[in-house]
């Protein structure tokens, strides 16, 4: 049993096992590795247990990297009264010689780091906020696995010299072209018969997840958010739902939006070939999936039609409540 009022536990979690230290409060007190533990339910309540017998009335607090076993660790530790830190790796400060790294030596850093304030926590997103991200992410996935699919069918219709005289590609008139082609090889046939199924797969995939994202959006907490957002030139449901769903609470910036995210994603105006009005300029934390959102909003600008005064009394019965 030992005294102390404040008990600094980093971790390093892994989905089999995590390795736990822990630091006192005090200059005199080096960090000490406690052990490794199996990454489960039971064995972090029973590590909980022991930590507030072996330190009686001491505060404990606790913290881990971001990583991909989520945020499990940081529900269960909150839910029973203590407070956790989730920090994002490459925010954690590192010495230039230490290329050492171990799980025993990265549990020791995060105890220390923890104890010197030097580690800043990161915002953990609610369950249902994080269900309806990953539903934003899932549709943003099946998006990009039907342009592949495009992409390769138009390259072998290229590399045949094939070329489609219509306007509207991927319409019910094209794909029924498509369907009507011959090739001069059965082995390519077969080819472009399972390239043209994989497309109308991946289609029928991307709508079904349009309508489970709408459905859900309507049920959750930010859809007022999402529908305000949507007043801004450019932005519909997708490219609000994704936003909304990366960044979460907007409220959590304070009067720094959008000023606030300029370690995140922001969007400088310059001139470009590919993006004539606007390009995204931002720095690599891990929002990518945020900054293809504003990058395909000043796209989609180009294309907006413009809505008259009349048009914009007549439309949605959200819109007065918006501008308001």
């Amino acid at each position: 049993m030992e005294n102390s009022n404040i008990v600094f536990i980093g971790m390093d979690t892994h989905k089999v096992s995590t390795d736990v230290s822990y630091a006192l409060d005090g200059h005199n007190n080096a960090p000490q590795h406690l052990g490794k533990f199996p990454s489960k339910k039971l064995a972090m309540q029973k590590l909980v247990r022991q930590l507030q017998s072996k330190f009686p009335g001491a505060s404990l607090l606790f913290c881990y990297e971001a990583g991909p076993c989520g945020y499990w660790l940081y529900r269960l530790l909150t839910s029973m009264g203590h407070q956790c830190y989730v920090v994002a790796p490459s925010l954690i400060p590192k010495k230039s010689g230490d290329r050492v790294k171990t799980d025993r030596r990265d549990s020791l850093k995060l105890s220390q780091l923890l104890k010197t304030g030097d580690l800043h926590p990161i915002y953990v997103p609610a369950e249902e906020d994080e269900a309806i991200r990953d539903l934003s992410r899932a549709r943003e996935a099946a998006m990009r696995d039907l342009n592949d699919a495009r992409y390769r069918l138009k390259a072998l219709l290229l590399r045949n010299h094939i070329n489609y005289k219509g306007t509207a590609n991927w319409s019910e008139k094209h794909l029924r072209w498509l369907a009507e082609i011959v090739l001069p090889h059965h082995a390519q046939q077969f080819v472009l018969q399972e390239m043209i199924f994989a497309i109308r797969e991946r289609m029928e995939r991307l709508e079904r997840l349009d309508n489970e994202l709408r459905c859900q959006v309507e049920q959750w907490r930010y859809y007022p958010v999402v529908r305000a957002i949507q007043a801004m030139r450019g932005v519909r449901l997708l490219v609000a739902v994704g936003v909304i769903a990366e960044l979460g609470d907007l409220t959590r910036f304070g009067q720094r939006v959008p000023t606030g995210l300029p370690k995140k994603t922001y969007i400088e105006k310059r001139s470009s070939r590919s993006f004539p009005h606007s390009v995204l300029q931002s720095e690599q934390n891990g929002y990518d999936v945020l900054r293809h959102r504003f990058r395909s909003k000043p796209w989609a600008t180009r294309h907006y039609r413009y809505r008259s005064h009349h048009s914009i009394r007549c439309g949605p019965t959200w819109t007065n409540s918006v501008t308001a």
